[in-house]
């Protein structure tokens, strides 16, 4: 996995798939962003999932939270 990229809401990381090795963007949303922005995060989510274009990345897997363990 590689950092692609960071904006107000996370990061993109460049990932790959383990039993097809398919290349993926990883979108990590800040929970606190999430929370202010959750109109945003859902009309972003609505829309990738509905595109068909070799030039816009696809969303084939639903949006989950992710827990962190300390």
């Amino acid at each position: 996995t590689k950092l692609i990229g960071k904006g107000s809401m996370g990061e993109v990381w460049h990932a790959y798939k383990k039993d097809t090795n398919e290349a993926y963007a990883i979108k990590i949303v800040e929970k606190a962003a999430a929370a202010t922005n959750a109109e945003r995060v859902v009309e972003e989510k609505e829309i990738l999932s509905s595109m068909d274009n070799p030039f816009v990345i696809r969303m084939p897997f639903k949006m989950m939270p992710v827990c962190t363990w300390s």
